[in-house]
This record gives structure tokens, sequence and C-alpha cells, in this order.
């Protein structure tokens, strides 16, 4: 599972490779309101949660591996504390169940991509030019740019994620609604399963603050860390299909 403002199309290399090396399926999903999955008003980790579940109900999957980058490593995180019977091994790439302070930079290029749908620009260029105002590093350019998609009948781009509902979810954390807190409803909770979190050292997503609170939810933790910032698995490719391959081998059920 992708991180905020990703795809699934952001596992893919990933995806195959792993495949190729564990000899089993490997499922990318769009969560909600992002890549060709439908648009919701509730974006929240229990909903993101339900529906995966009900993704591999409908596809045979009883049994399974979860993994998540950022958002998803905390709807994986979610799964496996709500539901542990179905997890086999959880893996978390580079998140923590923590209260993160998302609203700041993640709304700020909510407010780049509004500009862009409202000038309704036909090219990814025009797009650009407009990020490029507020958003200096040419990577956050090109991972947001692969939202914008033409829309049959349009002859403008636009974006496939929901904007609306993503900006509400990064609000005030008052109860289990908000991608930037962890579900209230997990309090108290352990999963027993085996557990391995990818940490990016370069980031700080999992800060050594957050370690014991990891380990009191998931006693059977791995804590691994990597030398890149918060994209671990396309800045350092090779060194992590070497950690999760090894992880998955040493924790699935013969």
């Amino acid at each position: 599972m992708h991180g905020l403002f990703g795809s699934k199309q952001n596992w893919r290399s990933i995806a195959k490779q792993l495949s190729n090396k564990i000899g089993a399926s490997v499922v990318a999903v769009d969560l909600r309101n992002h890549g060709d999955s439908p648009h919701a008003v509730l974006h929240d980790y229990p909903s993101m949660a339900d529906d995966v579940f009900s993704l591999c109900d409908k596809i045979g999957i009883d049994k399974f591996h979860v993994m998540g980058h950022s958002m998803g490593g905390k709807t994986a995180m979610h799964m496996a504390l709500s539901n542990p019977s179905r997890i086999e091994s959880l893996i978390s790439v580079d998140m923590s169940p923590i209260v993160l302070n998302l609203t700041s930079i993640f709304a700020h290029y909510i407010t780049a991509m509004r500009e862009i749908q409202n000038a309704r620009v036909k090219t990814q260029t025009e797009a650009d030019a407009i990020l490029i105002k507020t958003i200096p590093e040419l990577p956050i350019r090109q991972f947001i740019l692969t939202n914008l998609k033409h829309v049959p009948g349009q002859d403008y781009l636009s974006f496939r994620i929901n904007l609306d509902a993503l900006e509400a979810s990064l609000g005030p954390q008052k109860d289990i609604c908000g991608i930037a807190g962890f579900p209230l409803s997990d309090a108290g909770k352990t999963y027993e399963g085996p557990s391995l979190f990818v940490k990016g050292n370069k980031s700080g997503y999992v800060p050594d603050s957050a370690i014991p609170g990891i380990k009191r939810l998931f006693p059977k933790t791995e804590i691994v860390g990597l030398d890149a910032g918060h994209w671990v698995h396309s800045e350092k490719p090779n060194d992590f299909i070497k950690v999760v391959e090894a992880f998955i081998k040493a924790n699935t059920s013969k």
C-alpha cells in the first residue's frame, strides 16, 4: 500500500521483483481517494483497512503478509491490530504509530494542486511551472504530477486524487479520523505476529522516541534502518528488497 498522494504504480518494480524472489503473488492496491480507486468523503485508517480486507475477500486471499509505506504503513498497522488472525506478518515502511504534524506541508501541496486545477492546464509542463513557484524539489513535483491525468471529454488535465477528502483528513486529530494520527480504537491492542519496521535513517517518521510505542503494540518487532529518506523503497530498492525478502521467507507458514 502506497502513501499519501501515491498509487499502486509506486510499487510496480518492487512488487514484480519481490514476487519473483519469494515465489508468491504480490498485490499492489490503490487506496480509496487515490489512483483508480473510488472516491469517498471519509478518509481514515479503519475505512482504508476495511477496503483492503474486502478486496482480499473478493480475490480469495484469507491470510497474507501486509506491507505499506507512510499512510499505507499506518493502514497496515491498523489491519494487524484490528484483525490479527488474517495477517501473516506486518511490514511498515518508514512510518510509526504516532501523531505527526502533516498539516502544514501536505496542505501546502494541496494548495498548489488546487492552483493547477483552477488554471485548467493542458500539459504537465504548464502544471510544473505552477508547482515550481512553491515546490523547488524536482522529485516531489514529479511525484505530485503522477496524479494529473486526462479525463475523457475534458480538454484540460485533472487530478485523479480526491483533494477535498484528503485535505479534510489532514485536519485536527480529534478522534480516529485523520491520517496524521492513529486510530484510538487500537489503544491497548497488540499484534503478536512478526513485524518489520524499515525506516529511512535520513527521515524523521520513525524517531527513536517512537520505538517504545512500536514495541508495545508490536512486541515481535524487528527495526531495520537504511541510508535513505522517507521513500526508502525507491531510494534504496536493492537493499530494501533484500531485507523484505529475508523477512517474508523467515515468517511464511509452511
